[in-house]
């Protein structure tokens, strides 16, 4: 700062607004660089978890597999069923993580990382398909996201019925089965949740442009 000020004694305060001015753009820069990385980086999870969602159908196909192979062979079929409960919802417990992955990441780039790239670019209204996509299909999504409990619960339900009284082997599969239907439950609500934040961003996002606007 010295430096220039004895280079342009006529215009030492110019000469420090342009150095501050050049400081403070280097920063920008940088900042930016470093958010846009850690954006890309996100987009690269994202795409991880999807391209695991697609062989986890295939995970459950071959446990149905093995299960059907061993049916004629292994005499007690009700420990084969049992152990079809808990395979089959441990495969849906992994596609529901997959799912909530990518809605924790597109909730912290709407939360986090797109309010600190406004502050730097000066503009606002971008990176906002996801949030769009999920306030639109909110009244569709429902359904696919709470299918899988219920329908536990009516097959535990109808297997105690028909196997009551009840043996020690439904014990327990009982023991291991509703635990994990009670994490589907707590899965599906975080999972909802997630979605409906990321929905109510994009609406904060709409609400407080045109406030900016005016100002």
């Amino acid at each position: 700062m010295n430096r220039q000020e004895k280079r342009l004694p006529h215009f030492g305060f110019s000469a420090r607004c342009a150095v501050g001015d050049s400081r403070t753009r280097r920063r920008a820069s940088g900042a930016l660089d470093v958010h846009l990385a850690e954006y890309e980086a996100l987009t690269s999870r994202c795409t991880s978890w999807l391209t695991l969602m697609v062989p986890i159908w295939a995970v459950l196909a071959t446990f149905l597999t093995v299960i059907a192979a061993f049916w004629n062979s292994f005499p007690d079929h009700i420990a084969l069923l049992w152990s079809l409960g808990v395979g089959s919802q441990l495969v849906i417990l992994m596609w529901f993580q997959t799912i909530e992955e990518q809605y924790r990441a597109i909730f912290y780039v709407q939360r986090q990382l797109r309010p600190r790239v406004e502050k730097i670019v000066g503009i606002s209204g971008f990176w906002t398909y996801e949030s769009y996509s999920a306030g639109r299909d909110d009244h569709l999504s429902w359904w696919g996201e709470w299918f899988s409990p219920p329908i536990f619960v009516c097959l535990l339900l109808a297997f105690g019925i028909v196997r009551w009284p009840l043996h020690p082997i439904d014990y327990a599969g009982l023991s291991v089965n509703i635990p994990l239907v009670v994490i589907q439950v707590l899965k599906t609500v975080i999972r909802v949740r997630l979605r409906r934040s990321v929905a109510e961003a994009e609406e904060d996002e709409q609400v407080e442009t045109p406030a900016k606007c005016c100002k």
